[in-house]
This record gives structure tokens, sequence and C-alpha cells, in this order.
């Protein structure tokens, strides 16, 4: 199976989590999810990522022309921004990290429920898939990590080596 593949796959049997106000509930994944504002939502993905890791901005603009008039499947743009991630850390091309896991961290914390979902699910959780990576660990982004998202990192961890109960709120 190709990385490609596999990661399809994860696609395919992933589990998203949801609720109004908190991640606490697990439900089945869907690939997109409705956007309110599809030009705020380009924005804030687009727009606020492009500035911490303009390398990264041609492969947004490329993905937005592409689904042009249709909602954003959020989770393959994320997939996307792992592989990136991940080439980018093979090649010690790592000036830009904090700057991005700020992003990442601000997603979680300014974001809707929808933009903090896929924060966890659809970069962390890919940035772990041990498919994508040939010389380097998903561990090796645990220096960039901020506070919540170094939390949803070791609750993804957990979940995946059997632990069920792992993303459900701790509160």
């Amino acid at each position: 199976m190709t990385a490609a593949e596999a990661q399809a796959a994860r696609l395919a049997n992933r589990i998203l989590l949801r609720q109004d106000s908190a991640m606490t509930q697990l439900t089945p994944f869907h690939i997109a999810f409705p956007v309110d504002d599809l030009d705020a939502a380009r924005d804030f993905y687009g727009r606020v990522l492009g500035c911490a890791d303009p390398s990264f901005q041609p492969a947004w603009d490329q993905f937005v022309a592409e689904w042009q008039g249709q909602e954003l499947p959020q989770y393959l743009a994320l997939g996307d921004l792992a592989q990136h991630l991940i080439k980018k850390l093979a090649a010690g091309q790592v000036d830009c990290f904090e700057a991005v896991f700020e992003v990442v961290e601000r997603w979680q914390v300014e974001g809707e429920h929808y933009v903090a979902e896929a924060a966890v699910i659809g970069l962390l959780e890919d940035l772990q898939n041990t498919n994508l990576h040939s010389t380097t660990s998903p561990d090796d982004f645990a220096p960039w990590l901020q506070p919540l998202s170094a939390s949803w990192w070791t609750r993804l961890k957990d979940f995946w080596a059997g632990n069920v109960d792992a993303l459900r709120d701790a509160s």
C-alpha cells in the first residue's frame, strides 16, 4: 500500500470529534463540512497559514482553485499541509515551524469547532501517520507543539494505541 493509499484508508476510517462548544463526543468522520462563510474560511486557513509558511501558499491557492464553488474538503487540504511539513522537516527546513504551530494552536483556540477539529484530526493526526515519514519521526514535531496541540498530540497517540477514551474531554 502506498503512502497515499494508506492516508486515504485512514481518512475513510477516521473518527471525528463533534460537539457545539468542545471536542468531547465521538461521531462518524466526514470528508467535507459546511462553511457558513467560504471566503472567511479560505482566509482563515490560507492567509493566516500563508503568513506562517509562504512556501505552502501556492499549494493552497491551487487547492482553492480546484474546489472553486464547492465546499472545501478541509481534511484533504490539511493532509497536503501535513505532507508539506513532513517534507520540510526531512529537508531540515524548519525555520517557519514555530510560526506554523502557533497558527495551529490559534485554529484550536480561536477557530469555530470545525476548525479546531480539523486542526487536531486533519493535521496533527496526519503528522503522526508513520506511513508519511521515511527519514523522520512524528515525534520530531514535538518541539514546536504549543500547549493545546501538545495535549491533543498525546491524546491522539493514546487513542491509536488502543485507549478509545483518550479523545474524550477530560473535564
